[in-house]
């Protein structure tokens, strides 16, 4: 099985006190199940929420039904404008819920892959690892195979 990966970089911005050669480059990477997943999904989301758990924000996003709103949420960037870099996201020094979702503005609903990871901004723990897996709609939900032979290829509209 061929895993798709994109890094991506957040920076972080913290209290003007510090001065900004103390400001921490939070850094996170997205994991796709598959090259075929990768394939037909056509966005992503990201979303930080401060002191909200994974198991919670995964939950709420499923059911649409959110406690908490975002502490920052970047608009939906399409899968191929990534290679140009993503756009950054600001958060402060507590406890993060890093959300990601793939999904295809065309259909309904368009959530397709899910993923969220927990931090904390200077920890040491980055790059965040996002793996994100198949959102079961039904015990057969399945990513279509795609007649697309790869990402570049799909980036480059050649299928």
């Amino acid at each position: 099985m061929k895993r798709v990966l994109f890094a991506a970089s957040a920076s972080s911005l913290v209290a003007c006190a510090l001065g900004p050669e103390k400001v921490p480059n939070v850094q996170y990477t997205v994991l796709f199940p598959s090259e075929n997943a990768a394939l037909y999904t056509d966005n992503l989301e990201v979303y930080a929420f401060e002191n909200y758990p994974c198991r919670d924000v995964l939950r709420d996003r499923i059911t649409g039904t959110f406690a908490k709103r975002p502490t920052v949420s970047l608009p939906s960037t399409a899968l191929c404008a990534l290679g140009a870099g993503p756009p950054s996201i600001t958060v402060g020094f507590e406890p993060i819920s890093l959300l990601v979702v793939g999904t295809r503005p065309n259909q309904v609903p368009s959530d397709v892959l899910i993923g969220c990871v927990e931090g904390t901004v200077g920890a040491g723990a980055f790059p965040l690892p996002v793996n994100l897996s198949v959102i079961p709609r039904t015990p057969q939900t399945l990513i279509p195979v795609s007649r697309c032979p790869s990402l570049a290829a799909k980036c480059g509209q050649q299928c």
